[in-house]
């Protein structure tokens, strides 16, 4: 929606290619109807299924017949035996021999398979390749839905179409990987398929949920993010190439993609825009740690307000806020985790727009070789918020030693830091321009949806609790992932507004940040006043960097 078709076979059709793709190795999960990994693999697996419950069968070598067929009927047509234990290894050849247009079908599908492994194996630079040597393909035409065992026997595949698929698709995954990497670096095909994971690909994957609803243009713009395509508001507007303010060495032209627009210093927080995508974020964490009855507690102030003295509030609290004014920070969420007997932990959220450095160097230098490890931009972001907060901590406790509390023995940690450590972990969780998440991301959501399930699994009617933790899950994982991508297209789209027609100019956007930044300051003031008492004008101890 809002691409044009061609956009689909950009960068050698990769985003054509990602659309038909599981969700599992980057791609969209919209699987094809024909092909080898749609109809050939559907009607070899009916075949192998359905056929063998036609005739009689000697099975595990029993002299009696022990499995009845349906349709003895066609045995000359089938052959008599054809699927006794000890014709596995030929067991189709009769059907094939038969010449019937069934099976002239199904001898041309599984020829069209094994060519398409064979080709998709060779391409890109791949290592060359004249047959499958590996996998349910590698055997006969035959032998259709079988395979050896360690033991040198012959086995059949429970899911014969299911193994056809995942080769095929394999195959196909393997060589995305390989044309992605010989890509450049900053292409936008490139960096939406090395950023992928299980929250980015909701967006395709997942089914409309009530909660999360889309405008037309939202999804548009999310679903074009996602696949690495030109944004299509720019498009339609003609904004491509529109001049943005000057600021140092940052590109001076908004791009056919939009990267700018939640990047760029003079336009990510106008009027919160970019706060308005963290907030969702963060609102759709928090309602899920309610429902799993983690005991979430959101913008937490004052944690921190008991380690100072009374009689030295007021002065570390004015010294603090001349000289780190924009230093606050306050845990975005603050929850117990029942698996660690209740502990508290602190939460962070983050968002991450697109950044040369981060969506480049760092996240595709691994890029080319499927199953390589990937270093993330999103983790790389989420692996400096720790150290972040110790550093907070501790220019809190040097404004404390000024103001007069006796400082910790050499070596020792002040008494701010010793606070934060207190609390079991600090989990950032990071989501990403392309809606991926950071590590915790996923082990939260997993965590979450286990204990939802946990408590609702039989007033649900599931069958068992596996199940249901599974399917809670999902859940999760959709409404995140959903939330995600939504609440950034808006962000974008909001941001589009502002540069739209080149009426808002640099004293312009100055103006708006300024005004929603006062805005800001007045609401923290007033929640520090209220956490920390009426004794203390603002102890800014933990909050958003």
């Amino acid at each position: 929606p809002g691409s044009r078709v061609e956009d689909f076979d950009r960068d050698g059709g990769v985003p054509r290619a990602r659309v038909h793709l599981p969700s599992r190795v980057g791609g969209f999960g919209i699987r094809r109807h024909t092909g080898p990994a749609g109809g050939d693999s559907a009607y070899v697996g009916m075949l192998c299924l359905t056929l063998p419950q036609l005739l009689d069968a000697n099975i595990q070598g029993a002299s009696d017949v022990e499995s009845r067929g349906f349709l003895n009927t066609l045995q000359p047509l089938l052959g008599a035996g054809s699927f006794d234990d000890s014709r596995r290894a030929d067991r189709f050849d009769g059907f094939l021999r038969s010449g019937i247009p069934e099976a002239r079908a199904f001898d041309d599908a599984w020829t069209r398979m094994r060519d398409a492994v064979v080709s998709l194996t060779s391409s890109f630079g791949g290592p060359a390749a004249q047959s499958v040597e590996s996998g349910p393909l590698s055997r006969p035409a035959a032998a259709a839905g079988t395979r050896l065992s360690d033991r040198n026997q012959v086995v059949e595949y429970a899911k014969v179409q299911h193994a056809l698929t995942s080769q095929v698709e394999s195959a196909a995954a393997e060589a995305i990987h390989r044309r992605v990497g010989q890509m450049d670096p900053s292409n936008a095909s490139r960096v939406s398929f090395a950023c992928a994971d299980r929250l980015s690909t909701q967006l395709s994957s997942s089914w409309p949920l009530h909660e999360v609803r889309f405008r037309n243009d939202e999804y548009d713009e999310a679903m074009a993010t996602s696949l690495g395509l030109p944004s299509p508001a720019i498009r339609a507007g003609g904004h491509d190439g529109r001049a943005l303010p000057a600021v140092g060495s940052l590109p001076r032209v908004l791009d056919a993609y939009g990267r700018q627009l939640l990047t760029h210093p003079r336009l990510v927080n106008i009027e919160g825009l970019r706060t308005r995508w963290h907030d969702d974020c963060q609102q759709v964490v928090h309602s899920t740690l309610q429902e799993a009855g983690f005991q979430p507690s959101m913008e937490v102030f004052g944690l921190f307000a008991s380690i100072v003295p009374v009689n030295a509030r007021l002065q570390v609290s004015s010294r603090f806020n001349q000289q780190h004014s924009q230093r606050h920070i306050v845990p975005d969420i603050v929850y117990s985790d029942p698996r660690c007997g209740g502990a508290r932990r602190l939460l962070e959220v983050k968002t991450l727009g697109h950044t040369v450095a981060e969506h480049t160097a760092a996240a595709l230098a691994q890029v080319g070789t499927r199953g390589a490890p990937r270093i993330r931009p999103v983790d790389r972001r989420a692996a400096k918020v720790g150290p972040e907060y110790v550093d907070h901590a501790r220019t809190i406790d040097t404004a404390l030693y000024t103001a007069g509390v006796p400082p910790p023995p050499a070596g020792a940690m002040g008494p701010a830091e010793q606070r934060l450590r207190s609390y079991d972990r600090i989990q950032p969780l990071v989501f990403g321009h392309l809606a991926c998440g950071s590590d915790d991301v996923h082990k939260l959501a997993d965590v979450a949806g286990g204990a939802i399930a946990r408590w609702t699994w039989q007033a649900a009617g599931a069958q068992t609790l596996p199940l249901s933790r599974a399917a809670q899950v999902r859940r999760v994982y959709r409404l995140w992932g959903l939330t995600a991508a939504r609440a950034r297209a808006r962000a974008s789209l909001a941001a589009l507004a502002y540069v739209a027609g080149g009426q808002i100019r640099s004293g312009d956007i100055r103006t708006l940040q300024d005004a929603s930044l006062q805005r800001h300051q007045r609401a923290t003031s007033l929640a520090y006043r209220l956490a920390a008492g009426p004794a203390v004008v603002s102890l800014p101890l933990l909050s958003r960097g």
